[in-house]
């Protein structure tokens, strides 16, 4: 969660980018899943460009996406 204040410049996309990075490298880890509340498009279209996929998943009714890093 990044601080509205700090917001639209860049470092949900930075930090995120580099989360998946630095797991696409780590043993054992196929695949990230997160969350966030339907009303942020922002954190929709975030989370699409950097190619999670919504898996038709609610939890807390929170629309839950997911990436692959490596095959099972």
């Amino acid at each position: 969660m990044v601080d509205a204040r700090f917001q639209g410049k860049g470092y949900g996309r930075a930090a995120m980018s580099d989360v998946v990075g630095r797991l696409k490298h780590e043993s054992g880890i196929r695949d990230i899943q997160t969350s966030f509340h339907p009303d942020n498009t922002t954190a929709d279209a975030l989370y699409a460009s950097l190619g999670f996929a919504r898996t038709g998943e609610l939890i807390d009714e929170e629309i839950v996406v997911r990436i692959q890093l490596a095959q099972p």
